[in-house]
């Protein structure tokens, strides 16, 4: 404890380090446990405060690695669409320069580029 006539709580305080809450159900729980052994005031102060700075980092970087695997699906999605587009491109372009040159037949047909 600091000795400047504030009873705030040490900054390394288990509680809420050792585990953050998961919903609002318990986060509200956690609040009400932390009000309920604050010695004064000023303690209960800097027991929200850090309550509320946690919560705050927790929500970031909850909402951090939703975007993330968001944006990683969506890239894996664009990739496989390129492939397939890609693929199809080669396969008409083997087809119309077999056309062209006058060699199509249904072997060519039936071994175009396979889409993976």
């Amino acid at each position: 404890m600091e000795d400047n006539g504030n009873d705030s709580v040490p900054e390394d305080q288990p509680t809420l380090n050792n585990h953050l809450p998961v919903d609002g159900a318990e986060c509200i729980d956690v609040f009400v446990r932390e009000m309920m052994v604050a010695t004064s005031v000023d303690d209960a102060r800097a027991r929200a405060a850090r309550m509320l700075e946690v919560l705050e980092k927790s929500i970031s970087e909850r909402a951090r690695a939703e975007a993330t695997d968001a944006l990683q699906k969506v890239f894996i999605l664009k990739s496989l669409k390129i492939h397939v587009v890609n693929r199809t491109l080669m396969s008409c372009m083997s087809l119309s320069e077999c056309l062209f040159r006058g060699t199509y037949q249904l072997y060519d047909v039936c071994y175009w580029p396979r889409i993976a």
